[in-house]
């Protein structure tokens, strides 16, 4: 389990190994509720975690970010690398080789008298861009009106409220970027995930999906 702004890293390990994946909204009131939701479905919640460093191990009884079982793990995986004699860089490393390097970046723009927040979201409404930063937009996502274009409903499976401040754009091999308005800040955040290749082979530059953005608030 994850949140709609996290990495995705372990989306593409959980598609290869044949794990259920699920992404739920910000914050471990979602995911821990929904960790019981599976529960009771009769799956077995293994981890769950989000952007802002929280960690949920499964099987523990804790329905939360839980820092001492996540310290505890690492250092069971710890021994279990250092046993094989490699170390932890290497071993990431492997599973980069075996999965897939990822991009991930997140930012914020503050919010003042120069930029409009319903202005900027409902410009991008009026016409979706079918591109960011020469990356192609497979699909979209809305919490302001419900939309998501990768639905056969093109309704959203997340719980959604109509004028929500958040937009998903989703790209090639699980990427996406997302932006939305900050419920206790004056700030408009992005997330951006991406693979380090395009479905043509070419090299992502995450810093031109990035300036793209920003370009939004002009």
């Amino acid at each position: 389990l994850t949140t709609a702004v996290s990495a995705r890293v372990l989306q593409g390990m959980c598609q290869r190994e044949g794990v259920h994946f699920e992404e739920t909204l910000t914050g471990f009131k979602w995911l821990g509720n929904r960790a019981l939701e599976l529960q009771q479905e009769g799956y077995e919640v293994l981890f769950a975690y989000e952007e802002a460093i929280g960690f949920m191990i499964g099987g523990t009884g804790v329905v939360d970010k839980d820092g001492v079982a996540a310290a505890a793990v690492f250092v069971d995986m710890l021994n279990h690398v250092y046993k094989r004699n490699t170390t932890l860089q290497e071993h990431l490393q492997s599973l980069y080789d075996k999965y897939g390097e990822r991009l991930y970046k997140q930012g914020y723009f503050v919010i003042d008298a120069t930029i409009n927040t319903d202005e900027v979201l409902a410009g991008l409404r009026r016409e979706y861009p079918s591109e960011v930063g020469g990356l192609k937009v497979k699909s979209v996502r809305d919490m302001g009106t419900g939309l998501d274009t990768a639905e056969e409903s093109r309704v959203t499976k997340l719980p959604w409220s109509k004028g929500d401040k958040m937009i998903t754009f989703r790209f090639h091999d699980n990427g996406f970027c997302t932006i939305r308005a900050s419920g206790t800040e004056p700030k408009l955040k992005y997330y951006i995930d991406l693979p380090t290749k395009d479905e043509d082979g070419s090299e992502v530059d995450i810093s031109a999906v990035e300036d793209n953005i920003s370009s939004w608030l002009a």
